[in-house]
Order: structure tokens, then sequence, then C-alpha cells
């Protein structure tokens, strides 16, 4: 019974924290764009730096903050469901999280890479 809980609390999980980094990702980019007063030739220019590192950073920061913000909400919904392990199905369940996306970011670089050119 608690592999099942574990497997649908990744997967509500996984849509809950897809949401807030979009909307993290879409803050960042809205303060960046307020606090430096970017325009085109600024965007490129960041996004072009190191061959599309800075793209990478701009996708990867919202991402690091996502997690850091989202693990004791997860920490409190295993506590909530009364999981008998729940810090060790809390760091699981942001590895598989972190696994994921980084296969993604991994498989997306040449992607990256053509859009920073």
């Amino acid at each position: 019974m608690e592999i099942l809980m574990l497997i649908l609390s990744y997967v509500l999980i996984s849509i809950i924290v897809g949401l807030f980094y979009v909307a993290m990702l879409l803050s960042v980019f809205y303060l960046m764009k307020k606090i430096f007063r970017m325009n085109e030739s600024k965007w490129t220019s960041l996004f072009k730096i190191h061959n599309g590192l800075g793209l990478y950073y701009a996708l990867i920061i919202p991402w690091i903050i996502t997690i850091v913000v989202m693990f004791p909400i997860i920490v409190m919904w295993f506590e909530l469901i009364g999981m008998e392990y729940n810090i060790l199905a809390s760091v699981s369940i942001i590895l598989l999280l972190f696994v994921t996306t980084a296969w993604k970011f991994y498989k997306g670089r040449a992607d990256l890479s053509n859009i920073s050119r």
C-alpha cells in the first residue's frame, strides 16, 4: 500500500513541481526584463553566452529554486499521509525529479545550442 501511495504521490508532486517551475521560470524572466530593461539584443546576448550556457543558467536557476522551495512541502505531504519513512520518501522523490529533469536537459542540449546560435 505504501508503494502505491509513493507512486501516486510522485505523479501528484511531479505535476505540482512542474507547474511551480513554469511559474518560477516566467517570474524570473519577467523580473530580469523589468530590472535590467531587457530588449531583444540583451536577451540574445544573454542566451549566446558561452555557446548557450546563459540559456542553461536561465533554465536551471529557477529549477533549483523550485526544488528548494518544494522540499519542505513534500516532507509535510508525506507526514500528512502518514508515510513511515517520510524523509527518505521525500529525498527519493526529489532525486527522481532531478534525474528526469537532468536527462531532459541532456537530451535537449543540441536544441538549446541551436537556439542560442
